[in-house]
């Protein structure tokens, strides 16, 4: 039985803060020293403004009459720091918002850059194709010319002009293999990622 009345939460108790006051349930000791209890001790309300006072209903009420002047200046530099932290956190939400739109504009302008890129390298792939097919041409008529000159019989003055119109066939194969190798190594350096490029220019 005495073991129970030690834990009981309803066993009567003397208050802890030996204010007087007797018979308080066990499980209302705490509510009774939080808002009822005389002797318990509380922060000052201006304690957010800076305020350390810590002291009885009585004491407390005391320091707030004689501390009015104290206090209000207390309100006023909190006031203060609050209104720059406000002014800083203004300035750093201004300054995020101008570079979101920077970094915006530049996304868009290098959207912009890859897509007309995109349209180079298949303008680039047409070239490449029309020029390969001209090249194959160009190569069976080379084939066809040393093949008649092959098979003729007069040497003489045939020979000279087969042999004019052939050098002058392969220097414009020359000039379109020429054209392929540069269009092919554009096309390479437009395959390049985009930010690689840019670094490159």
């Amino acid at each position: 039985m005495k073991d129970h009345l030690e834990v009981c939460f309803k066993f009567p108790i003397s208050c802890i803060l030996n204010c007087g006051k007797e018979d308080i349930p066990r499980d209302m000791m705490e509510e009774h020293v939080t808002t009822q209890c005389p002797k318990a001790e509380h922060l000052c309300p201006f304690s957010v403004h800076g305020c350390d006072f810590k002291g009885t209903a009585e004491n407390l009420d005391h320091h707030i009459k004689r501390s009015i002047e104290s206090h209000l200046d207390m309100m006023n530099f909190s006031s203060h720091e609050c209104n720059k932290k406000n002014k800083h956190i203004e300035e750093k939400v201004s300054r995020l918002e101008n570079e979101k739109t920077a970094l915006e504009n530049q996304l868009q302008n290098q959207t912009e850059e890859l897509a007309a890129a995109r349209q180079n390298i298949q303008t680039q792939q047409t070239k490449i194709v029309i020029v390969e097919k001209s090249v194959i041409e160009q190569k069976k008529e080379i084939e066809k010319l040393l093949h008649d000159l092959e098979g003729s019989a007069a040497v003489g003055a045939n020979a000279a002009v087969v042999s004019s119109q052939m050098e002058e066939i392969m220097h414009t194969l020359r000039e379109h293999e020429t054209e392929v190798n540069n269009l092919q190594g554009e096309l390479t350096r437009l395959n390049w990622p985009l930010p690689h490029r840019q670094v490159m220019i």
